[in-house]
């Protein structure tokens, strides 16, 4: 074949597929900003985020307004966005949320495929903008979605043998929202105590050193015990925590959400300790991607409380996690998790809200057995990337 005939071949997908679907995903990402600024919800994440930096600006505590849950150092990088005009920074926010679901699928696609394309680029955005998990989490303009970039800026950095890199990323988001905290766990299983270390005693001195100007000690430890009791999603609210905790509390089944909370944290911790043992110190780059996606979705699932907006931190690593491994029986079983969790067609009000917290914790269990599988197979030789 010649060269431009192969060219030729080449622009032609482009043309026909890429084109389109990156229209697509334009109109979507038009359509999700607008909704970010004039849905009923725009901003409820937001604005207690946006009171703490006005609340530091002036002098006074973060956390007088009960509804600000984040570190001290989220108050105080949140100065500078309190000063303009809140619609301003309403709309400033719903473009970065896009940008951000878009960034961490893109970036996903990558690492699965081991090139990029246009093609799976913009299917994934409009896939993922499409969803209902966006549709619930975009109109919220909650911080998570951002966390969600360093989530797997982290991650990947682990999988690349950038432990250092990887770990300051990591300490940084913490220090803004502790959401990501099992990946703490990543290095440590590889024997990277140092960079875990340096990394943390460096964001929780800087921590310690802003909280007189965002609160106290008192402060945290509510906002600690309110969170440990699920937040404000209790009793008829559950529908929106999306934790075993929160189906099984709202159907009042609560001896069963500890059953099957025990039930996950053991599955995924033998699931690790087999592959500890037999893969040793030295994890290849798809295992450490795998391992921190199951982290996360452990915390996620079997913790106190799951918003909608933290699946993003996790759906972007599980798909990274099936990189060569579409056609295995894991990869597949991942593959149709995130079918589950990527879904569209439910409206979050009415009497499908209950349908959906089923269809995102169902989807959830689906892409961690998904992944317990890969690990194991990892574990037992089969597949995976030579050290």
């Amino acid at each position: 074949m010649s060269t431009g005939a192969h060219a030729a071949g080449t622009v032609r997908p482009v043309l026909l597929t890429g084109v389109p679907l990156a229209t697509a995903a334009a109109v979507l990402t038009l359509s999700h900003i607008r909704d970010g600024v004039v849905s009923r919800y725009a901003g409820l994440d937001l604005l207690p985020v946006y009171d703490a930096g006005r609340a530091v600006g002036v002098g006074t505590s973060a956390y007088a307004n009960d509804l600000f849950v984040y570190p001290p150092l989220a108050a105080v990088l949140a100065v500078p966005f309190s000063f303009p005009p809140w619609p301003i920074v309403l709309t400033a926010m719903a473009c970065l949320q896009v940008a951000a679901v878009v960034a961490v699928m893109a970036a996903a696609s990558r690492w699965a495929l081991g090139r990029w394309s246009l093609v799976a680029v913009a299917g994934l955005s409009v896939v993922a903008l499409e969803s209902d998990l966006a549709v619930i989490t975009l109109r919220l303009d909650n911080v998570s979605v951002l966390i969600a970039v360093a989530a797997l800026a982290a991650v990947l950095l682990f999988a690349l043998g950038r432990w250092t890199a990887g770990c300051l990323v990591l300490a940084l988001a913490l220090a803004v929202k502790p959401l990501l905290l099992p990946l703490l766990l990543v290095p440590v299983l590889a024997g990277r105590w140092r960079p875990v270390l340096a990394g943390s005693a460096a964001v929780g001195a800087l921590s310690l050193a802003v909280l007189p100007l965002a609160g106290s000690w008192g402060d945290l430890v509510h906002v600690a015990r309110r969170l440990s009791h699920g937040s404000v999603l209790v009793g008829h609210a559950s529908v929106n925590n999306l934790s075993i905790k929160g189906l099984t509390d709202l159907h009042d089944l609560a001896a069963v959400g500890i059953v099957g909370r025990i039930v996950v944290v053991l599955v995924v911790g033998l699931s690790v300790v087999a592959w500890q043992v037999a893969s040793g110190p030295d994890p290849t780059p798809d295992d450490v991607v795998t391992v921190s996606a199951m982290l996360l979705l452990t915390l996620f699932l079997a913790g106190p409380l799951n918003e909608c907006h933290y699946l993003w931190s996790v759906v972007p690593a599980a798909l990274a996690a099936v990189r060569g491994r579409f056609r295995t029986v894991p990869g597949a079983v991942v593959v149709a998790g995130l079918t589950v969790l990527l879904w569209f067609g439910n409206a979050w009000d009415g009497p499908v809200r209950e349908a959906t917290q089923w269809q995102l914790v169902a989807g959830q269990v689906v892409v961690l057995a998904g992944l317990c599988g890969l690990l194991l197979r990892s574990a037992r030789g089969v597949g995976g990337i030579a050290r």
